[in-house]
């Protein structure tokens, strides 16, 4: 009896578990948010309605921005994640996908110290916005 490897990987459960962690701390909301996470990784529609719905928690809990942007892109890695696992790809794409979602931490830090007299949304989704440019940019390049 031979073992059979999955037809597709599964990386990106990995964002989901480190996602499912970083939101405990909210007790049954954060738990929640969580669950609605697991579609996200099967249809890229879902995911991106639980972006929305993601973003919409984290303001309303008031979240400290850092937090909340190390929160917002792990959920985002999840959707892409799932599409790449779907479609079997390299996993130089995951790793552009990794790259580009974790240079907007850095990028968060830079438009903070530069942006003084903005306040931390503003400067948290310019830092989302950043993020989504230069994965646009990186994928563009790659390809």
């Amino acid at each position: 009896m031979k073992f059979k490897s999955p037809k597709r990987g599964f990386y990106s459960l990995v964002p989901l578990l480190f996602l499912i962690l970083l939101l405990l701390p909210f007790g049954k909301g954060g738990l929640i948010m969580g669950a609605l996470a697991i579609p996200g990784v099967i249809w890229f529609l879902s995911g991106t309605l639980y972006l929305i719905l993601l973003a919409v928690f984290l303001i309303h809990a008031n979240v400290e921005p850092l937090y909340s942007l190390t929160v917002f892109s792990l959920a985002f890695m999840i959707p892409v994640m799932g599409k790449l696992d779907r479609e079997k790809a390299t996993l130089t794409d995951y790793a552009v996908v990794a790259a580009a979602t974790l240079l907007s931490l850095p990028t968060y830090l830079i438009l903070r110290a530069i942006s003084v007299t903005v306040s931390g949304i503003d400067a948290t989704i310019l830092a989302v916005l950043l993020l989504a440019a230069l994965y646009f940019f990186i994928k563009g390049v790659g390809d």
